[in-house]
């Protein structure tokens, strides 16, 4: 069975980083925390995170994606969501106890991944689906993060 543990990370794919940066962060206001290269290991997108507040079950951001079209695998990912669904949520990130049992869980259940097996990241090791028609084109992200992972990434590490 399937166990979600809590949303971490709701992202939005948009055409204009610094406009939509700074209407959340005038909104939620917070500043926000770009996300570094080692964050996306596929590469091409530019993102900024507007960190939510902190407690064991909360989300922890709301990120703001925007395709570099440099070529990049990510970032032609992005650009074909963007040319297909416009500008929307395209990506709900849950943490998981074990990232490789809910991968092969949700594949019986007909989610295809980008990667065949997990990667590591920054932040721990994670897998994103491709998206998935039944869900309205979303992906979904499942991570299981390091221990101290959240505070290092809220320092800007």
């Amino acid at each position: 069975m399937i166990q979600f543990l809590k949303v971490i990370d709701i992202a939005v794919k948009l055409e204009n980083l610094d406009k939509a940066t700074k209407t959340w962060e005038d909104l939620l206001q917070v500043e926000h925390i770009p996300m570094k290269e080692e964050y996306n290991p596929d590469g091409g997108v530019r993102a900024n995170h507007l960190p939510l507040p902190a407690g064991e079950l909360a989300c922890h951001a709301i990120g703001l994606m925007a395709p570099k079209d440099d070529g990049s695998e990510g970032g032609q990912v992005l650009r074909q969501h963007l040319e297909r669904y416009g500008e929307s949520v395209y990506l709900l990130g849950f943490m998981v106890e074990d990232v490789y049992k809910t991968q092969q869980e949700l594949m019986k259940k007909g989610f295809e991944f980008r990667s065949p097996e997990p990667t590591r990241y920054a932040a721990g090791i994670h897998n994103i689906t491709k998206p998935h028609d039944g869900l309205q084109g979303l992906s979904i992200q499942i991570a299981c993060h390091d221990q101290g992972a959240l505070d290092r990434w809220r320092d800007g590490q």
